[in-house]
């Protein structure tokens, strides 16, 4: 009710969310700020034991400031607006990736704000229906995301990895578990091995230390994460994996092949039985 009532101003919804368990959203800034420190696309040593506190119950993931969430998921707010000068309220809120169906998701709704940003015309269609606002369409973010390597660097990484497959694993969320046909979808990946130097795999920091990211480590493939999903840089990471990509693949239709084919990467869609199960 609290929320509902929050809602019908932008500034008295923001004082709601903004001071409650305001300590909580302090941990939560710290862990940023302490993990984009960490190249996750060469090293994840931060990113796994982080996820390992989460899992024991030691370390929260969330913040329950929605303003603050919806701008800094995926580095997004930074990568579109640059650095933020005065209050979150002031900027669109933000829809974070290419959805291909008519849904609004909470965190949009629930931030209360004058205007909505996404990607084009059906997700605008989708909003101004639902939400009644104006919809700025501008795009896949990540054309918008500075570079996270010199040129110096970003030579030198894909020289060691050579000719490069790139392979986005369907991932797993607090809200949802995915499940995966492993051995078919290591036997097609792995069958690339002759027409590639490297194999890398790209994980979600959910999924950072699941036991089928193991599995390409033992086969030598190349492990990279974008880092934890309110990390300022994950944006700006993830150009420099696929970047560093001759072609991707999946096992899933997602943001990851719109990013793909802006940055003009060739994708495959791989015809696995993937699921994805709401817990």
């Amino acid at each position: 009710k609290i929320i509902d009532w929050g809602r019908k101003n932008c500034y008295i919804n923001d004082a709601i969310f903004h001071h409650y368990k305001k300590n909580r959203s302090r941990q939560v800034e710290k862990i940023i700020t302490s993990l984009q420190r960490e190249d996750t696309i060469q090293e994840q040593k931060e990113l796994s034991r982080y996820r390992k506190e989460i899992q024991r119950g030691q370390l929260p993931y969330w913040a329950y400031d929605i303003n603050e969430t919806n701008y800094r998921m995926y580095g997004i707010g930074e990568a579109v607006f640059g650095k933020e000068n005065g209050r979150k309220i002031w900027y669109p809120a933000i829809e974070h990736g290419l959805i291909l169906y008519p849904r609004v998701w909470s965190d949009v709704q629930e931030t209360c704000r004058a205007g909505v940003v996404t990607f084009g015309k059906f997700r605008k269609e989708v909003l101004q229906k639902e939400l009644h606002i104006p919809v700025y369409t501008v795009g896949p973010y990540i054309q918008y995301a500075p570079d996270y390597y010199d040129a110096a660097t970003r030579k030198a990484y894909k020289d060691r990895l050579g000719k490069n497959l790139l392979v986005f694993l369907s991932h797993s969320t607090d809200k949802a578990d995915v499940s995966f046909e492993e051995k078919k979808y290591m036997d097609e990946v792995l069958s690339f091995r002759k027409e590639f130097d490297t194999i890398t795999i790209c994980t979600f920091w959910w999924n950072i230390n699941d036991s089928f990211v193991e599995q390409w480590k033992s086969e030598g493939c190349n492990i990279v994460s974008a880092g934890y999903r309110e990390d300022p840089f994950f944006l700006s990471r993830l150009k420099e994996i696929i970047l560093a990509s001759d072609m991707a693949i999946g096992d899933g239709v997602g943001t990851n092949i719109g990013y793909c084919l802006s940055l003009n990467k060739p994708f495959k869609l791989l015809e696995l039985k993937t699921k994805v199960e709401t817990t």
